[in-house]
């Protein structure tokens, strides 16, 4: 990351957009899942962020 306190800031931002209630944050950007991650979890919140593969296969194993 170039500008790692701008990513950070932004990653603060978007997940104060967040509808309440929301326990899963889905993204396709490898950078955006270890930025939102961290950020999160330094702001104490309870969500996971995955990547959209993940949520994919988490699909597929469930309706076996």
């Amino acid at each position: 990351m170039l500008r790692e306190d701008k990513a950070y800031h932004i990653a603060s931002m978007r997940l104060r957009d967040l509808p309440s209630g929301i326990k899963t944050l889905v993204t396709a950007c490898p950078s955006c899942i270890v930025t939102l991650r961290t950020q999160a979890a330094r702001e104490g919140l309870d969500i996971e962020v995955i990547d959209i593969v993940d949520l994919l296969v988490k699909a597929i194993v469930t309706r076996k």
